[in-house]
């Protein structure tokens, strides 16, 4: 019994995918640079808004997403598609209902600008 004790079973890690490590570092790799693009994008904005603070982390945030890119390309062999690029830049699909009779409802739907639908009523 004690024997039994002192041997630990020996554990292999079994995969029917031989290329799920590059698979999952190419879609780690994927994601940050559409994630840095977002970032980029969004800092862009905020300065063209007239953020002065932002405006000094704007090239940083293009070197982030430039590296990013980069990084993709490595694990990959190519850049990422203008669907990769239009999926980081597009808005998050948004659904807000309020219970408020007074204030519009906003919906969201895929590919579509949002619309506001308004329970309001005119009185003139």
């Amino acid at each position: 019994m004690a024997e039994d004790d002192d041997e630990k079973p020996r554990l292999k890690v079994v995969s029917e995918n031989p290329t799920a490590r590059a698979d999952r570092q190419m879609a780690w790799a994927k994601e940050e640079a559409q994630r840095t693009l977002a970032l980029f994008a969004a800092a862009l904005l905020r300065t063209m808004a007239g953020s002065e603070s932002e405006s000094i982390y704007l090239i940083r945030r293009l070197a982030d997403f430039i590296d990013a890119m980069n990084k993709f390309r490595e694990e990959s062999g190519h850049g990422l598609t203008v669907a990769d690029l239009q999926a980081a830049l597009r808005l998050p699909e948004t659904e807000f209902d309020s219970s408020d009779e007074d204030s519009p409802i906003i919906r969201a739907t895929s590919g579509s600008p949002p619309k506001v639908e308004s329970s309001m009523t005119t009185m003139f």
